[in-house]
């Protein structure tokens, strides 16, 4: 008898164990907030741009997104509500920034992150024949004139009015960037 009744305490002991085997304060509780984006895409200069940061862990809702050092690119922005990070990109750079968000338990987490943005890519076959061409002929033709025109010459021909060229000076003329000449200079060689 003394037998049986060792083996029912072993094996309610068991079961007792093994039913509270999770409780008490070895407990973890839920993980630890974290910004889990691990990097952001680059942009382009004049293209739009949307990246949603994430996070996980904590307690959802996560509320409050902010840059907390650092800057976004000239003309990005962070929607405090929701992550996201949008906007059209104004100037070619790379920006090293800190984002930070909290969460429904007022836990905070920060991250390192950055953005770089490539300048934009300018056809300059394209800006020829919108400009050029119709002075100058076609670039495929072989009467076109001036083949082979540096930058240098351009905007002297600009400077001195050469052929109408002046017109890119003028006020309310479509002015030419000094890469968009030299995008139409690589187009012409």
């Amino acid at each position: 008898m003394k037998k049986t009744n060792n083996r029912l305490a072993f094996v309610f002991l068991t079961i007792i164990s093994v039913m509270f085997a999770g409780c008490g304060s070895n407990s973890s509780g839920p993980a630890a907030l974290n910004i889990s984006t691990p990097s952001l895409p680059a942009g382009t200069v004049g293209t739009v741009y949307s990246q949603t940061l994430a996070a996980t862990g904590g307690t959802s809702p996560y509320t409050n997104w902010v840059v907390s050092s650092g800057t976004l690119p000239a003309g990005l922005a962070l929607a405090p509500a929701t992550g996201v990070i949008s906007g059209t990109p104004t100037t070619a750079a790379t920006s090293n920034f800190t984002v930070s968000v909290t969460d429904a338990a007022t836990a905070t987490v920060s991250k390192a992150l950055s953005i770089t943005v490539n300048a934009a890519t300018i056809n300059g076959v394209a800006l020829y024949n919108q400009f050029c061409a119709g002075c100058h002929g076609a670039l495929a033709s072989p009467t076109r004139e001036h083949i082979g025109a540096t930058v240098t010459q351009i905007n002297t021909g600009i400077a001195s009015n050469a052929g109408g060229m002046g017109v890119f000076g003028q006020a309310g003329a479509t002015p030419l960037s000094q890469a968009q000449i030299a995008a139409i200079s690589l187009a012409m060689q």
